[in-house]
């Protein structure tokens, strides 16, 4: 029969053994517990009393961690390490430790608001180094009422528009192309305009091909879209984005690629743009460690920054998002002149939609987003931080096997993640423990991942020079309410001073 609380005992037994199977054994027990299939030791007791001063400073004062407080479980008892959190490896920035069952948590409804759920206080954040998040096992945990972000649906009343598609089919003949893909050869012509000359990349909807534009001798590429509907309206997006961004100001000035063309040809949607030679990605692998030096000076990292940030700032001026700013969506006009343009705007967004947890590639992901935290422009100017030690380095720079590892590199170069940002984050309960480590179930194993001791900035971030290292910082900052935007970055010492050439 139901319990108390409506549910079907045997949904709930059902739940829980799902949930063992995933690997989740300390979830599976605390649900038990709350649901009554097993006799529950433990109890919350509320309005605990916050004692200790922090020993990280905050970035920023939070209204809901001032709400109602319940204790942990095991309040009445300090906690002590689980023999001992043995390290069992070390990579960069990161270490990985036997997990702590004892400090997993469940979000727990708040009794006072349908939106509220009662979670930890992280009153020093979440990413304490090893030894600290040890100490910090020995005093108990409060429990406060917080409201994680929800996504929101856009709003009703945005305005509606339209725009010309030409189509382009043979008569006498109806029905579908037979494949997916369109397959084209040298000297093929694409809506009777385009002969094809070279394939030049592919991707999971889209494939690009160089060609001759024949009505004006110029060479362009063209990014034939997948014909699945999916891909299909996703590039109609980018077609959209591309359009509003080429026409609120010049390509070639705001470091954007320039559309020239588009069209529905053999059930394929084709994006006809400029052509550019190769992305950052590509040229930098192409180079050995003296080249790289050579080439990703101080005076280049800051030409590449100033005209992505220039593309940004448009962008964002248009409550536009990028949402995938890497090495492979910037490609060079000219690699002499260390000339280049932002492009891919495929994953773009406005800050008027339903913002998704799944954008942004996973090393150059913001916190926010990671967390499920309300996200806006400021996560392109953390990929751009992300993205300028590595073209210095030619290492990766938040490089890791799993979202909880890779929180704690984020940790290990920025400190830790602030209270505020945890408790508005939906996803929080899935990576962070109540004392503030980030865990992850590895080959069923309860493991917890702590930030590591950075090496200097000059192996971290490719050079030492103070400005240099300060406006990546800035842009690292771990608090979206604090980033600067990519307006006010372009006003920052290391873009306005002048370096030595080469």
């Amino acid at each position: 029969m139901p319990t108390s609380s409506g549910v079907d005992p045997a949904k709930m037994r059902e739940t829980v053994r799902l949930l063992r199977g995933a690997g989740y054994m300390s979830m599976a027990d605390t649900l038990e517990m709350d649901w009554g299939v097993r006799p529950n030791t433990a109890s919350l007791s509320k309005n605990a009393k916050k004692k200790r001063t922090s020993l990280q400073p905050k970035s920023r004062e939070s209204s809901k961690a001032r709400g109602g407080s319940m204790t942990s479980p095991n309040s009445s008892a300090a906690l002590t390490p689980p023999r001992p959190l043995s390290v069992t490896a070390q990579k960069r920035l990161v270490m990985t430790c036997i997990g702590d069952p004892d400090d997993m948590w469940t979000e727990e409804p708040d009794p006072t608001s349908s939106s509220a759920v009662f979670a930890p206080f992280f009153e020093h954040g979440a990413g304490l180094p090893r030894d600290d998040f040890i100490e910090e096992l020995g005093h108990p945990v409060s429990f406060v009422s917080v409201r994680p972000y929800k996504k929101q649906p856009p709003p009703s009343d945005l305005p509606w528009q339209q725009f010309a598609l030409s189509v382009f089919y043979q008569a006498g003949r109806t029905g579908l192309e037979a494949e997916d893909e369109l397959r084209v050869q040298k000297g093929d012509i694409i809506a009777s305009r385009y002969r094809v000359e070279a394939p030049l990349d592919a991707a999971t909807f889209s494939h690009t091909v160089k060609a001759e534009d024949t009505a004006t001798g110029q060479l362009v590429c063209l990014k034939v879209i997948r014909n699945l509907k999916s891909y299909f309206d996703q590039g109609l997006d980018e077609l959209r984005v591309l359009t509003c961004v080429n026409e609120a100001g010049c390509a070639d000035a705001c470091c954007v690629v320039r559309l020239l063309d588009y069209s529905y040809f053999r059930n394929h949607l084709i994006l006809v743009t400029e052509l550019l030679s190769s992305n950052l990605y590509e040229h930098a692998r192409c180079l050995d460690e003296a080249q790289r030096r050579a080439y990703f000076t101080l005076g280049n990292l800051q030409r590449i920054a100033r005209q992505v940030l220039t593309a940004l700032k448009l962008m964002h001026s248009l409550q536009l998002i990028h949402c995938d700013i890497k090495p492979e969506n910037i490609a060079f006009r000219s690699v002499p002149k260390c000339e280049v343009k932002v492009l891919d705007l495929g994953s773009s967004c406005y800050l008027t939609d339903t913002l998704s947890s799944y954008v942004q590639s996973r090393s150059y992901r913001a916190p926010e987003v990671i967390l499920g935290c309300r996200y806006g422009t400021g996560v392109d100017v953390w990929s751009l931080g992300a993205m300028l030690p590595e073209l210095a380095t030619g290492t990766i720079l938040f490089n890791a096997d799993s979202v909880s590892a890779l929180l704690a590199s984020v940790a290990g170069v920025c400190g830790p993640i602030p209270a505020e940002m945890l408790q508005e984050g939906r996803n929080t309960v899935f990576y962070v423990s109540k004392h503030g480590a980030f865990y992850a179930y590895e080959e069923g194993q309860l493991v917890f991942h702590f930030p590591d001791e950075p090496p200097p900035p000059r192996e971290l971030f490719g050079y030492d020079d103070p400005d240099y290292v300060g406006f990546v910082r800035q842009c690292l900052t771990l608090d979206p309410a604090l980033r600067p935007s990519a307006a006010q970055l372009l006003d920052h010492p290391f873009l306005t001073k002048s370096y030595d050439p080469g």
